[in-house]
């Protein structure tokens, strides 16, 4: 009986969360696959998602990270102000011809990082992936699905 209490109690610590704020909402519906429904709760891979301080021109910033893996979600309003944040060069295209995006490796970063700026509709966004496994897991961001489950 006491272990079905513990359980209970962490399962609704850890699944209750706050609202995001009108600008994180906004991302967490384009994203949900990726930002989970409140601040808080766990998103992609079950990580834990929270709101952070925004930076660089963004309009909103979510991360959803563990020990392991971490992935940053900004809203910089424009494609225009998003993609002044990408480096010169080459990119590698993700995705498919109905929805992709553009992949950057940060160099000199340990663990590995890689930009990921989606195209089309969602392009004033700007992800970023980082750890030891972001090369291969950056390949299963679901950024098209766009309803919850």
């Amino acid at each position: 009986v006491l272990l079905a209490i513990a359980a209970g109690g962490w399962w609704l610590w850890n699944s209750r969360g706050s609202d995001w704020s009108a600008e994180e909402q906004e991302m967490a519906d384009t994203f949900p696959q990726i930002i989970s429904e409140k601040d808080g709760q766990r998103g992609w891979l079950g990580m834990k998602c929270t709101s952070m301080p925004t930076t660089n021109g963004e309009e909103a910033r979510i991360r959803c990270s563990d020990s392991d893996l971490g992935v940053s979600i900004m809203d910089f309003g424009t494609q225009a102000n998003r993609d002044a944040q990408l480096p010169e060069g080459d990119a590698e295209v993700i995705g498919n011809n109905v929805c992709s995006a553009r992949s950057y490796k940060m160099e000199g970063v340990t663990p590995p990082a890689y930009r990921i700026a989606p195209e089309g509709a969602d392009s004033q966004y700007l992800l970023l992936v980082n750890g030891g496994e972001a090369e291969s897991k950056r390949m299963y961001l679901n950024l098209c699905e766009k309803s919850r489950g």
